[in-house]
């Protein structure tokens, strides 16, 4: 009865729906999942790249200074935030050396082309049938 009145055929088709549903579900949570630990990890590298920009000159006059540790006392939060950043970027570049600016700027933050294309892997095949009522 509920089967006739939902447009299944029989029972099989309602569990292949129900399996084809299921996986494509999985398959948005995980995208979702990645997606998240892409922007994650762009976000922090926004954040250290910010703190190595915001205290490199800082950092380049202490180094130029005739008295490195009155300089170092003056401007010991700057000199450590520039250098908490540098080494972040050092042990988070590929190949341990500090990014350059070219490839800082290569990376990109996922496009809307990205998260169409995440939704996209989800659709549902057109042979699964969706009762009336469910959007």
């Amino acid at each position: 009865m509920y089967l006739e009145e939902h447009g299944y055929k029989n029972l099989d088709t309602l569990y292949r729906d129900y399996d084809v549903l299921r996986k494509a579900s999985s398959d948005t949570r995980k995208a979702l999942k990645d997606s998240e630990t892409v922007i994650k990890g762009l976000n922090e590298q926004i954040h250290y790249t910010g703190q190595y920009l915001a205290n490199k000159d800082m950092y380049q006059e202490f180094l130029k200074s005739k008295n490195k540790g009155a300089y170092r006392k003056k401007f010991e939060a700057e000199i450590l935030l520039y250098e908490s950043a540098r080494g972040w970027l050092k042990t988070h570049a590929e190949d341990g050396s500090m990014p350059s600016y070219v490839m800082m700027s290569s990376r990109s933050i996922p496009s809307i082309s990205f998260i169409l294309s995440s939704v996209a892997r989800v659709m549902l095949p057109s042979s699964v049938h969706v009762p009336a009522g469910i959007s």
